[in-house]
């Protein structure tokens, strides 16, 4: 990659600026890239954590160094996806217009857990959508998961972490569901 020739974004007085740390592939990325997907972004990557290093004066909910995950759909609109729709992570930094409309594109998270998260980041971007659907639909603070593998797991965490009273994992015989409670 050429970075002579990278744009560095003007932060606006309603926007921040974030330089991605983690960012993940997943299938989306591959079907883009091999153009089975079409895509109005002209960079990929949709799945990330990174490190907000510019906010615009009128920002009140974002600060100079939080450290966020990146949501990659809009759990109203499924067809509005990072990487998609806008142009994604798979750049030095990202500015996120009028950043407090957008409340589903970015969640912070403790800065101790950027480097555990970046190795996780397309299951964990997965989970925090999920939980987002799961808010908007039900509305109830009580979720019930099927199976226990590795996707349940950080899936019963994420909502866990985001407020549900009780989260049950049902499955076989497996003893994985406990590391999880």
């Amino acid at each position: 990659v050429d970075l002579s020739m990278a744009v560095t974004p003007e932060c606006g007085p309603a926007d921040v600026v974030v330089a991605p740390r983690y960012v993940g592939l997943c299938g989306t990325d591959v079907q883009v890239y091999r153009r089975g997907h079409e895509a109005a972004a002209t960079i990929l990557g949709h799945a990330g954590v990174g490190v907000v290093i510019e906010a615009g004066e009128s920002v009140t909910s974002w600060s100079r160094g939080d450290t966020v995950v990146f949501n990659t759909v809009n759990p109203t609109t499924a067809d509005d996806v990072l990487g998609l729709a806008h142009d994604g992570l798979l750049q030095e930094k990202i500015r996120i217009e009028n950043v407090e409309l957008f409340p589903w594109l970015i969640t912070r998270i403790p800065a101790q857990l950027m480097d555990p998260l970046g190795v996780l980041i397309v299951p964990v971007a997965t989970a925090i959508y999920s939980a987002r659907l799961a808010d908007l639909a039900m509305g109830s603070r009580h979720a019930v998961i099927i199976g226990d593998g590795p996707m349940a797991l950080v899936m019963s965490i994420v909502l866990r972490l985001s407020g549900y009273q009780s989260v049950q994992l049902l499955h076989g015989s497996s003893t994985r569901g406990q590391w999880a409670v």
